[in-house]
């Protein structure tokens, strides 16, 4: 009886490998690795100098080749929804000029703090990849985070489109309106740094696989083909890609509904794909688990010195300084075009948007389909 209990202990181990993203942990006593903390260390690991690969055996090394590829194809789809997720994000562009300049009746100078005041929770994304590359919420890199941000952005557009109702007002005020799109933009963004994050992290799966696929080609011959793989420079061209061509076109379609849909309608379209990217993470998306918390304490120090390095390097300092101070002080000229053009020259924001976006959603639907036909040359590069 407690031999077919572990037989079948062990069919359940099996099972759960693709679910879990996790080798099996029923063959520890079969060769291979001396503990199965050694096990779990090689699984972590991307860098596999410490490691002699000889002596594990063929089915180990395949077994791992296998856990890797199904990570890369999960990281990959998921590279593309949060492109998606950023390109969807730009739809409310034009609607929030049209709320700030048509509804509320506010000037060039209410728009222009606006926009700059959204683009700094794009100038911190170092931030946001420092969290996560240092604390794991339910041992997780990639889930808690999409999920929480997901729906912290739905609850925010469902305040735009309800929380006016709390204060007896037909319509949010201007500074409801500004703290809900500061929530938004912050969530929009760390999704976005998470998606960066996962480029490198497939990089190193990628280069992983191909040195476990080397050792089984030198210790049995066995040469395996590369179907199944995704090509990581490829997949992050696409990532660009995908999120400029759903910026254009949604930000053609937030100009041309404008002025036709409510503000509170608006909103309850900007929050259905949030909901949607939580889903599919909830329900779908699997990952490795990081098997605890948090980094070591001596990582996160680490991490919060680089951190603190970056942001001050005058690359990034001065660009985010002077971007700012472009769009906040006088003369500006970052709120004032669509003024000039709309109030002056007569254009609707339909016909603003439309001349915006147009090219741009050319541009980036021939390249996302030459580009994919043009194998080896990677020009998103240039």
């Amino acid at each position: 009886f407690g031999l077919n209990l572990r037989k079948i202990s062990m069919e359940a181990a099996k099972n759960e490998e693709y679910n879990s993203l996790n080798i099996s942990e029923a063959k520890d006593s079969q060769g291979g690795f001396d503990s199965l903390a050694l096990k779990h260390q090689f699984q972590d690991s991307f860098d596999l100098s410490s490691f002699n690969l000889n002596t594990l055996t063929s089915e180990e090394r395949l077994e791992e080749i296998n856990r890797c590829k199904n990570i890369l194809k999960q990281y990959s789809r998921m590279m593309y929804l949060i492109s998606s997720n950023s390109g969807w994000n730009i739809y409310s562009d034009r609607i929030n000029f049209n709320f700030i300049a048509n509804t509320l009746r506010l000037g060039p100078d209410a728009k222009t703090h606006f926009d700059a005041d959204m683009g700094v929770c794009w100038s911190i994304k170092p931030l946001y990849g420092w969290l996560s590359d240092s604390f794991y919420p339910f041992t997780y890199r990639i889930k808690p985070y999409v999920i929480t941000m997901s729906i912290v952005n739905a609850s925010a557009c469902a305040f735009i489109c309800f929380g006016n109702y709390l204060i007896g007002e037909a319509m949010p005020t201007f500074n409801m309106f500004w703290y809900a799109n500061f929530i938004i933009n912050i969530t929009v963004a760390f999704i976005d740094a998470l998606a960066e994050g996962i480029s490198a992290i497939n990089t190193k799966l990628e280069q992983k696989i191909k040195t476990l696929k080397e050792v089984e080609k030198r210790e049995t011959g066995n040469v395996l083909p590369d179907e199944g793989e995704e090509n990581e420079m490829k997949a992050f061209g696409n990532f660009n890609l995908i999120r400029g061509l759903l910026r254009a076109i949604m930000g053609a379609f937030g100009g041309v509904t404008a002025q036709k849909f409510s503000i509170q309608l608006a909103y309850f379209i900007l929050g259905v794909y949030p909901i949607l990217l939580m889903l599919y993470t909830l329900f779908i998306f699997r990952e490795a688990s990081k098997r605890r918390w948090t980094t070591s304490i001596g990582h996160i120090i680490k991490g919060v010195k680089a951190l603190a390095k970056i942001l001050i390097k005058p690359f990034i300092l001065l660009p985010a300084l002077y971007m700012y101070l472009n769009m906040t002080l006088p003369p500006s000229s970052g709120g004032t075009y669509d003024y000039l053009l709309t109030k002056k020259a007569g254009l609707s924001i339909a016909e603003l948007s439309l001349i915006d976006n147009i090219a741009s959603v050319i541009y980036y639907f021939v390249f996302l389909i030459v580009l994919n036909k043009m194998k080896g040359v990677a020009l998103w590069k240039l």
